[in-house]
């Protein structure tokens, strides 16, 4: 090899030395600031408590992943004790070989142990103690400071159920907000309406008040994250008995609504409290076999022979509780079919005279009914049904000609008094579950067969607003 040549190598030797030279500086210094001294406020992290078990007073921050029981078993549920636990840089790491373990005083062990705190895993912590092997593996041991870190998960956005929506005047509609992620700290929300004259919003219920359009706005309080859905009110639903039987009330609302309608369906053909069992076998007919009828809360398909006081027989129900103004069973509120249904008897003695509301315990029989000291809530796709049987019987009766008046409130405590509730439960039961074919079939056979008179808000859902809201 010739000097020139010679040369020409170690000058491109030594420049790919010093590049190396740079670059592992570069390195090395990005290492570093993502690592901190081992103190309170700039603790360790695992991977590097990891290389310095030198048996020194240090600091390590990181996600609780599970409890050490062998030097490569860390177990994520069913903890036997409350004595250890193991830490990791990520909440997702399994290999043991990157975890640390904690040894938890004893001291400390009621509030950060596993076994009686195992909502802790996946948590982010902080640990002083002497970084010295425990279990043959990487540990923290005598600690002297344990505490738990904050952690803040921003709002990256929200989305709305629906884009748009159309309601009639006086109805309801409810939007449903999701935030991303699930797991934000602050969910908190505002709603706003465009044009609050066209429609109004209250936490997602948004009201038809007069026939335009508007735009429902939600935002996040964490960085202001916003989703619209554009409202159409039109003027409200129509049925065939608008120029006929609901004459006089289109186009009213409140007090006014609430006393037209009383008078056009208060006169209504009364049957005997015995006379109902026959008239359910048909107003409650399961329309996919005619020899059964459809129970209330249960949902079930019994034959309609089947009523009576025995086990798993169909008896009838008041849904407007008879005790609530003490009816009984006499004609008017006490055979009144727009609010009598075929119920389980077993199921219909745990309902009892309970107000409706929301929550409680799972009904053994009726599985899909909740109920608790004082409410009873019934299964998703009647609680509508619910409603409007509740809201006929306060318009229907009014306390006119000797009868009771009976109304509704917003409690669930109104044991013998002339009250249902909860109002604004039922409020909202009716905007979440609409009217369907079984309830309009119902109508119609109790206003041709038996009582001669409807049931206004199966035939104008949007009426219960204008009178109740």
């Amino acid at each position: 090899m010739n000097k020139q040549a010679f040369k020409k190598g170690n000058f491109i030797l030594s420049f790919v030395l010093i590049l190396s030279l740079i670059f592992s500086s570069c390195a090395f210094n990005l290492s570093f600031a993502t690592t901190g001294d081992g103190s309170w406020e700039n603790p360790y992290t695992v991977t590097q408590a990891n290389t310095t078990q030198d048996n020194t007073l240090k600091t390590v921050q990181g996600y609780i992943v599970g409890q050490p029981t062998a030097t490569t078993t860390v177990i994520t549920s069913n903890y036997p004790n409350d004595y250890a636990f193991a830490l990791a840089d990520s909440a997702t790491v399994t290999n043991t070989s990157n975890m640390i373990y904690v040894q938890i005083p004893t001291a400390s062990r009621s509030a950060f142990g596993l076994k009686t705190n195992p909502s802790l895993k996946g948590s982010v912590i902080k640990v002083t103690g002497y970084l010295t092997a425990y279990f043959s593996h990487t540990g923290v041991k005598n600690v002297t400071a344990m505490g738990t870190i904050t952690q803040t998960i921003a709002v990256t956005g929200v989305t709305l159920d629906k884009p748009s929506a159309s309601l009639a005047k006086g109805s309801t509609q409810i939007l449903t907000a999701t935030i991303a992620p699930v797991n934000a700290t602050n969910k908190t929300l505002s709603w706003a309406s465009s044009n609050s004259t066209v429609a109004t919003v209250v936490n997602g219920v948004v009201t038809g008040k007069t026939i335009g359009s508007s735009t429902i706005t939600v935002t996040t309080a964490d960085g202001g994250k916003i989703a619209i859905c554009n409202v159409t009110v039109t003027a409200g639903g129509s049925s065939p008995y608008d120029s006929t039987y609901y004459a006089l009330a289109i186009g009213k609302t409140g007090e006014s609504l609430k006393a037209t309608l009383n008078d056009i369906i208060d006169n209504h053909t009364k049957i005997s409290y015995d006379a109902v069992w026959d008239a359910l076998r048909y107003t409650d007919q399961d329309p996919n076999n005619t020899n059964n009828v459809i129970l209330l809360y249960t949902g079930r398909s019994q034959s309609k022979l089947t009523n009576g006081g025995g086990v798993d027989d169909w008896n009838r129900e008041h849904v407007f509780a008879k005790s609530h103004g003490d009816f009984g069973t006499t004609a008017g509120p006490g055979t009144d079919l727009h609010h009598l249904r075929p119920t389980d008897v077993s199921v219909n003695g745990a309902r009892g005279n309970l107000d409706f509301d929301m929550g409680g315990t799972y009904n053994s029989e009726a599985t899909e009914c909740n109920s608790d000291s004082d409410s009873w809530e019934p299964r998703d796709s009647v609680k509508g049904d619910v409603a409007r049987m509740l809201f006929y019987m306060a318009v229907r009766y009014e306390g006119e000609d000797g009868e009771l008046d009976l109304e509704l409130n917003n409690l669930t405590s109104n044991t013998t008094a002339p009250y249902m509730g909860k109002l604004s439960t039922l409020l909202l039961w009716n905007s979440e579950d609409p009217v369907d074919d079984f309830e309009r079939n119902r109508n119609d056979v109790i206003y041709t067969k038996y009582q001669h008179n409807r049931n206004p808000f199966i035939d104008h859902s949007e009426w219960v607003n204008l009178i109740f809201n």
